[in-house]
């Protein structure tokens, strides 16, 4: 098997979807047994900062092999590497598969012509040999010009060993390669018959089995391409909106195996019927309006108190020291999906000027913080500053957690507490050789805990495989996320008659109804 090159002379990155395992092996033993120095991220350890180090290796190389399939040209990690390639100039040689096409995205990087699986083997060798430069080999190279020459090339393992040995090794290696790769080869007899007489054993049936499985919210969902980067398993998980479960299955026997079905098995499945408040402010004039909403599938009955506080020291402000009005509501009482107001504060210029903290955006300010039932300070917080007359809202940056991608999606209408779900597209039916990833992501109409299995029939096996239980409370909001934050869309628009009734507020939410399978969108 080959091993990654880790000295100082030239080598050639290679990029590849893990899922393709077995035939990118095969394909680096031919390079490694003709002296091709490679690095491939079987080289990392778990201490080694992974992004890094296959950065570093990207623009460290002097050349990129990228191992085209219909999974590694959705690979989000090897468009990142074909991409760091490309910025510092790296050529790249594309080998098929499984003669899939390329997207006209990667293409456009590509300065090579694409090495078909369906050609001859000569032609092939020659060539990925044609475009190979020479300073990424170690040992002599051979120009494909005759079958000697190609029988040569295929069976080389190395350079210091024993010629008996060398023939009787390498030979098997190309033997089983060209059985992998779909490459037809003619050995000379000698060797051939030495090879062929070890390998008359039956091959050992398909056996399929899920080595590894993990649970997360479906945000991650795309982003745990090896079995070494899976988080640590939990007893319970709870997850907003949707949760995706990522399957390794490994085939141990040497005929291929077919995935008749994916399914997840829901072994129970109870509705959450709980609540889930949600604030949000708005500035009018100096009139400073904190609006409720009650995102949950349980009735909201929560005691409600705001303080503003100096930025600077830390020391909590009474309201009537910067406000001529104040009216804050005792609670927050509110049905299932329902909005309404719950505190309007307005600021008086002289006082707030006089009493609030120096500002880093004005001339004052002060931070409006929620006190919450268990006696603490929520983390959440809104500056309010003053300037030129004026009052204004600040709050600090978020990041963006969109980076995920979905290959098989289902709904799972609650209501209906369906026994189990059937997951259909080409993902929910490979065909495995070696090991193969399966991630799938549900989407639940409603907040529900449940608990969960992935199943797979395999063709040909009697009992079907299947991950571990999963145990996890899925957090389904009512409305869409961002309409309600950071004086959102809705919050606008309440804000236009903030005097209004809860029924009302409630009626202007509806058109922001949340629907599951927005998921979905740019992440397919």
């Amino acid at each position: 098997m080959a091993t990654p090159y880790n000295g100082p002379a030239p080598y050639a990155f290679v990029s590849y979807s893990h899922v393709d395992r077995v035939r990118v092996e095969a394909w680096l033993d031919l390079l490694e047994s003709i002296g091709c120095r490679m690095w491939f991220d079987e080289g990392l350890t778990l201490s080694q900062e992974w992004n890094d180090e296959l950065a570093a290796k990207v623009s460290g190389s002097s050349f990129v092999f990228f191992f085209a399939s219909k999974d590694s040209v959705k690979s989000k990690v090897a468009r990142r590497e074909l991409s760091h390639a490309d910025r510092h100039g790296i050529a790249v040689l594309p080998i098929s598969l499984d003669g899939c096409e390329l997207p006209d995205g990667l293409q456009f990087m590509l300065d090579k012509q694409l090495v078909r699986d369906d050609i001859d083997p000569k032609e092939a060798l020659s060539k990925i040999r044609s475009d190979l430069p020479d300073e990424l080999f170690g040992v002599e190279t051979y120009t494909f010009g005759s079958e000697a020459q190609l029988k040569r090339a295929w069976y080389i393992a190395s350079g210091k060993a024993k010629k008996a040995r060398r023939i009787i090794v390498a030979s098997a290696l190309a033997v089983a390669a060209a059985a992998i790769l779909g490459l037809g080869l003619t050995l000379g007899r000698n060797e051939a018959a030495t090879t062929l007489q070890s390998m008359q054993a039956e091959p050992t049936p398909a056996a399929l089995d899920v080595y590894a499985s993990t649970l997360t919210g479906y945000h991650m969902a795309g982003n745990y391409q090896t079995v070494d980067h899976l988080p640590e398993e939990q007893s319970e998980y709870t997850v907003s909106e949707a949760f995706s479960i990522t399957s390794f299955i490994e085939n141990t026997g040497d005929e291929s195996a077919f995935v008749e079905s994916t399914r997840m098995d829901i072994l129970s499945l109870e509705p959450v019927e709980e609540p889930v408040v949600l604030t949000d402010v708005g500035m009018v004039g100096n009139d400073f309006y904190v609006f409720a909403m009650n995102d949950g599938w349980g009735d909201a009955d929560e005691p409600l108190e705001l303080a503003a506080f100096n930025s600077k020291t830390g020391e909590e402000i009474p309201f009537d020291s910067i406000c001529s009005e104040v009216d804050i509501a005792p609670s927050i009482v509110l049905p299932a999906g329902c909005v309404n107001r719950v505190a309007h504060l307005t600021f008086d210029p002289e006082k707030f000027a006089a009493n609030a903290g120096e500002s880093v955006f004005g001339d004052a300010e002060v931070v409006i913080r929620e006190h919450l039932e268990d006696g603490s300070w929520s983390y959440g917080w809104t500056i309010v500053y003053s300037a030129h007359d004026g009052f204004y809202i600040f709050w600090p940056g978020i990041g963006d957690g969109s980076d995920y991608t979905i290959t098989l999606f289902a709904l799972l209408d609650v209501d209906q507490n369906p026994s189990s779900i059937i997951f259909t597209g080409a993902e929910a039916n490979p065909l495995v050789n070696g090991t193969f990833r399966v991630e799938t992501v549900v989407a639940p109409t409603r907040s529900c805990h449940l608990q969960v299995r992935n199943v797979f029939t395999v063709t040909g096996q009697e009992n079907p495989v299947q991950t571990e239980v999963y145990d996890v409370k899925v957090i389904v909001p009512r409305y869409r996320d961002g309409i309600f934050y950071r004086t959102g869309v809705l919050t606008q628009q309440l804000l236009d008659d903030p005097d209004a009734s809860m029924m009302h507020f409630t009626e202007l939410a509806q058109p922001y109804r949340y629907d599951p399978t927005h998921i979905l969108e740019n992440h397919v």
